[in-house]
């Protein structure tokens, strides 16, 4: 019988949260909401751009790679 009460309270795993979630999202100011989310991706692109620039930064730096060997 726990079985059978087990699986009638919810098959979802967020146990109905997603829903309720989305009610209260709709409550607050798209506009807004949008605009934080779009400058928060903007934030991480940055974030990106300069993990690639430190990349390039390092693979491009002049001087000795290697020891020079001479050939006989």
């Amino acid at each position: 019988m726990d079985e059978q009460n087990e699986s009638t309270k919810s098959d979802c795993f967020c146990h109905g949260a997603g829903p309720r979630f989305t009610h209260k999202a709709r409550e607050f100011d798209p506009s807004k909401t949008g605009e934080h989310f779009r400058s928060a991706a903007v934030e991480v692109l940055k974030g990106f751009r300069t993990i690639l620039d430190t990349g390039i930064d390092y693979l491009s730096r002049s001087g000795a790679r290697g020891t020079t060997v001479n050939v006989e």
